[in-house]
């Protein structure tokens, strides 16, 4: 399977996706049958799709508010500049860690029961005691919602 761009007796180029298979007779190929789709549209929404999240990583890095993403279990995929700064660490050291390494430990046995609501489709907006780098800590107003991520598991956006 391979794509090629058509052309109109107009001249527009039309893009196609072509499977082409041999046909054979005694092991000896005597034709080739193909199939061609034109893919125009789904360039189409390829290409917005693309702008689409284009703008989201605009935003994500961007914001003013410190946004986290995890997965179903806790652990850290995602942070934007925002929320590094409040807490002084850099994306790299928090990138695959559990979001327990910046719960204060009065509010580490909320974190369980909270992820458990937010899957079953609550959302949450609290105020929790979070941990710098430093050792000192801050108190965060958290927004946090079950989404869906890019691979189609369940995971929190929390900001």
């Amino acid at each position: 399977m391979f794509e090629i761009d058509g052309i109109t007796k107009e001249g527009q180029k039309i893009p196609y996706e072509v499977r082409a298979v041999p046909i054979k007779e005694n092991k000896k190929i005597v034709a080739i049958q193909a199939n061609l789709r034109n893919i125009e549209e789904r360039r189409q929404v390829e290409h917005t799709l693309f702008k689409s999240e284009e703008h989201y990583h605009t935003l994500f890095q961007l914001s003013p508010s410190g946004i986290l993403l995890e997965d179903s279990k806790g652990r850290i995929l995602d942070v934007n500049p925002a929320f590094c700064q409040s807490l002084g660490y850099n994306r790299k050291e928090l990138i695959g860690k559990d979001v327990q390494v910046i719960v204060h430990p009065e509010y580490v046995d909320r974190i369980e029961p909270n992820i458990k609501r937010l899957m079953s489709g609550e959302f949450l907006k609290h105020v929790v005691k979070s941990l710098r780098k430093d050792g000192g800590y801050c108190y965060m107003q958290l927004n946090e919602k079950k989404i869906s991520l890019p691979d189609g598991q369940d995971g929190i956006l929390c900001i």
